[in-house]
């Protein structure tokens, strides 16, 4: 096994583009992959990620349990970003019952996890183009 599937993470590292700017995702395509998600990660560079893969456009919910990191969550449906939730903190301590809760502003059939302020870093807004690329 990979030293990434050792640590629990997803060996599958793709290059997606969100409108003029690049990112390094890992993807979350299954339930667990789902699940996990960025949870204890002490770091991420500035220039990665985690892209969710769902079957179909819904609404969407993420919180931050066990998420070390501050993160900007971009909501994507159709190739196109449709909102974007900037600078997520963490919530170490918090119970889980009052974690907060963010939600798509429409239904959304992907999720990109990136480090807070890479939206704004890179200009990416709503109505952006998403494309994930081939390959590494």
């Amino acid at each position: 096994r990979s030293p990434r599937a050792r640590e629990g993470r997803s060996a599958d590292v793709r290059t997606l583009r969100v409108g003029g700017a690049t990112v390094a995702v890992e993807l979350a395509q299954t339930s667990a992959e789902w699940a996990r998600g960025l949870k204890n990660r002490e770091t991420l560079p500035a220039d990665a990620g985690m892209f969710f893969v769902f079957p179909s456009a819904e609404s969407r919910t993420f919180w931050m349990k066990e998420t070390l990191i501050p993160l900007d969550l971009l909501w994507i449906r159709d190739g196109r970003v449709i909102g974007v939730t900037e600078n997520v903190q963490p919530e170490p301590g918090v119970p889980e019952d009052q974690l907060r809760r963010y939600g798509s502003p429409e239904p959304a059939d992907r999720v990109l996890e990136a480090p807070a302020g890479w939206s704004e870093r890179n200009g990416v807004g709503v109505g952006d183009p998403v494309l994930l690329l081939e390959g590494r």
